[in-house]
């Protein structure tokens, strides 16, 4: 079932297996004679191995545990605690009545339909008003591919229910109780002020965070900058990346579709298939740059999580290469490319799609780096830049 080049031979899996199992089997790495033995190891902790924890919670909420970090992002949200309390009630279904009671109010009744009507446009509502409640949440809170042009979206979807809600129980006591338009004026002058409140510095860290942006390698160097994006509501996966010179020219970029799998994993794959690319296209002296700490932690060898892997094993291998590769953390704000590419990478194919020179999509992100790009920076999140040591991890 593999083909000639290593890969999964697609043809003729496909001959046999559906779509939907072919798409697990993609985010899984073929077979190698080089590589070690499968192992079993419990799914719920990164590290594989079991613990109390981790068992209780996937008995409690069964495969929604480990699945991503639906909680932490409900508590993260850029709004009012009362309204994270209430969207965090609204994932438990503790709103004091059912699920069909809530979607019937919040998001489906005449009334809540016409408001989300007047809050969205009109080729959004197909995909808006036809999933089930639970994708419909975490589709609006948390997939950045939703009315991405507007980055108040989730802060504004959160609100407006809170306050749909609101309404609603007031009707029970008093039917003449506002109008749509109040609801609207009222979400909007809400949403001004998280926007204002979101921008009172917290520190030195969180200034130098926000004004964070791509920088350009050091002379001689190329930068890699890869991501992956996991859907929160089919948990497909797509990865991107792009390399640039220190003249900030555009040298090569990349999109697949990885199947469907945990974050941690699809974060390997992005940093798997861009030091791939480096390789091939000769480039030996690579600063790579990835906005998760954990996979940054597991390929510069401080993290043992998901040690034994065949897809830790391979990047560690190219790692090991006769050439120069530095792995760096970075903020959201300096891998913005990436970020639009690896979204892009969920609507792909199995197999490498590439650019010679930016594509459309993400050219207006290209250029908005150009004209806020900084000579080489080390993160401000980790500070702490690892040169791959070819003689052995350190």
């Amino acid at each position: 079932m593999v083909s000639v080049h290593g890969d999964w031979d697609w043809e003729r899996l496909g001959a046999l297996l559906s779509r939907e199992k072919l798409e697990l089997i993609t985010s899984v790495q073929p077979p190698r004679s080089d590589a070690s033995l499968d192992r079993s190891g419990w799914r719920w902790e990164t590290k594989r191995t079991f613990s109390v924890r981790s068992a209780y919670g996937y008995l409690v909420h069964g495969l929604e545990f480990g699945n991503g970090d639906t909680w932490k992002r409900v508590w993260k949200l850029a709004v009012p605690q009362r309204v994270r309390v209430f969207i965090w009630l609204t994932f438990h279904n503790r709103l004091l009545t059912n699920v069909e009671r809530v979607r019937r109010h919040v998001a489906t009744s005449e009334f809540g339909q016409g408001v989300w009507m007047r809050a969205l446009p009109r080729e959004r509502w197909a995909s808006f008003f036809s999933l089930s409640f639970l994708d419909w949440l975490r589709f609006n809170l948390f997939d950045t591919s939703f009315c991405a042009e507007d980055g108040d979206w989730r802060v504004r979807f959160a609100i407006t229910c809170w306050l749909l809600w609101k309404r609603r129980c007031r009707l029970l006591f008093d039917p003449d109780v506002g109008v749509m338009d109040d609801i609207l004026r009222r979400g909007g002058r809400l949403v001004e002020e998280c926007s204002r409140a979101s921008c009172v510095a917290k520190g030195p860290q969180a200034r130098q965070l926000r004004a964070s942006t791509w920088s350009r390698p050091r002379v001689g160097w190329v930068k890699l900058n890869v991501d992956a994006s996991v859907s929160t509501v089919d948990r497909s996966v797509g990865i991107g990346g792009v390399i640039r010179d220190n003249h900030e020219k555009w040298l090569f970029g990349f999109v697949r579709f990885v199947g469907r799998c945990e974050a941690l994993l699809a974060e390997l794959w992005a940093i798997h298939d861009g030091l791939m690319h480096a390789w091939d296209l000769g480039y030996c002296c690579v600063e790579v740059e990835s906005d998760c700490l954990d996979v940054v932690q597991i390929v510069t060898a401080r993290s043992k999580a998901l040690e034994g892997s065949a897809l830790v094993g391979s990047i560690l291998q190219m790692l090991s290469k006769d050439w120069s590769v530095v792995v760096n953390h970075v903020g959201r704000g300096s891998n913005g490319v990436a970020d639009a590419l690896a979204q892009w990478g969920r609507g792909s194919s199995m197999e490498q799609v590439s650019f010679s020179e930016a594509p459309d999509e993400v050219a207006c992100i290209v250029e908005n780096e150009k004209l806020s790009s900084f000579p080489t920076a080390l993160s401000v999140i980790d500070e702490r830049v690892v040169p791959f040591d070819p003689g052995g991890l350190s």
